[in-house]
């Protein structure tokens, strides 16, 4: 079964590598050598001589699809650099490197990580300040600091508008891929592009446990607002998990969580017909907009199975309207645990 699966992988890190080649550098590139690498302690490879690029199995086996995507890039700007600059001899991460990197549109650190400004962090710390007082047990206090957290991060984003210095924007990966995604995964998507100044699509990943194609939430905006809603993100999945522990015996599943995350929904709404009181008013980001369409030009909506307003529906609302994010911003592994039945397939 293993062996199977590795010619998999490796059948799939090859289109990765053509689909790359074609896109970002007209298909200038010839096809290296593909292995799967054994206790290296690296995640991946180039080897110039044998025009081997390696990726490791470990990283595989550990890691999302996309950062497996991201390591592979990282090797062929290597072997842009050998092959396409003819600069053998520079040092391993230079200036070649670097443009070999812009080329195939990734960053020319190793795991491709950003830092925040300094305006973003000292946000960020503010917003984790109110958050933790929103877990407080006083109902008054913890609705206060839910209120101010997401004025904060309003007048944050009207601020960035009305700034002359234009906002970088990115993508990134959240959560865990799924061959049918379950509705609350959906709402969780949906209430994400509605609330958290960030733009969501469902794309296709690959699970090379399980050697089949998946899909994925992917969001896009600015580090701050990808931060916080990655923060949402996880804290509504495990919110939706607890809640249901809680509420066992209620009825189905599915129409607990829909009626949770409709509620919560209702009381993100709430916030905004405040805020617009204030003088606060969000008309959208037309500058991310073009940044979406430009990664992803053509989009379609998801279909679904209505929800039957059931009473299992409403005792989910009731719990949906008083939740609330109240857990600090920490920054996270990429890494996502395995699922138990795809650990159980590896192990036959």
């Amino acid at each position: 079964m293993l062996e199977q699966l590795h010619r998999a992988w490796l059948r799939r890190i090859r289109q990765e590598w053509d689909r790359l080649n074609v896109d970002c550098l007209g298909g200038s590139l010839r096809p290296p050598v593909f292995r799967l690498l054994d206790g290296t302690g690296r995640l991946g490879s180039w080897e110039s001589q044998g025009r081997i690029l390696g990726i490791a199995e470990s990283h595989i086996l550990a890691d999302p699809w996309h950062a497996v995507v991201g390591t592979v890039a990282h090797e062929m700007a290597h072997q842009v650099v050998h092959e396409l600059e003819g600069e053998a001899n520079e040092r391993p991460h230079g200036a070649s490197f670097e443009k070999a990197c812009h080329r195939l549109r990734i960053s020319p650190s190793a795991r491709g990580e950003t830092a925040i400004n300094g305006e973003s962090e000292r946000v960020l710390r503010r917003i984790r300040k109110l958050l933790a007082l929103a877990g407080s047990t006083n109902t008054h206090e913890a609705e206060s600091a839910m209120l101010q957290a997401n004025a904060l991060l309003l007048r944050y984003n009207l601020a960035a508008l009305d700034s002359e210095v234009p906002s970088p924007y990115e993508g990134r990966i959240v959560g865990r891929s799924a061959a049918a995604i379950p509705l609350a995964w959906k709402q969780i998507g949906a209430l994400l592009n509605e609330f958290f100044f960030v733009e969501c699509i469902w794309v296709g990943t690959y699970n090379p446990r399980l050697d089949r194609t998946e899909r994925i939430l992917e969001l896009h905006g600015t580090l701050a607002n990808l931060a916080f809603a990655e923060h949402a993100h996880d804290f509504l999945h495990s919110s939706c998990d607890r809640l249901w522990q809680s509420a066992r015996g209620a009825g189905r599943r599915r129409e607990f969580l829909a009626g949770v995350l409709a509620g919560f929904s209702g009381t993100l709404r709430v916030q905004g017909e405040k805020n617009e009181e204030r003088g606060l008013v969000w008309l959208g980001d037309p500058a991310l907009s073009r940044h979406f369409k430009a990664r992803h030009p053509r989009t379609a909506s998801m279909s679904q199975r209505p929800v039957r307003d059931s009473r299992t529906f409403q005792q989910g609302k009731r719990e949906g309207r008083a939740l609330k994010i109240h857990r600090p911003l920490e920054k996270r592994s990429p890494s996502q645990p395995p699922d138990p039945r795809e650990s159980r397939r590896l192990n036959r």
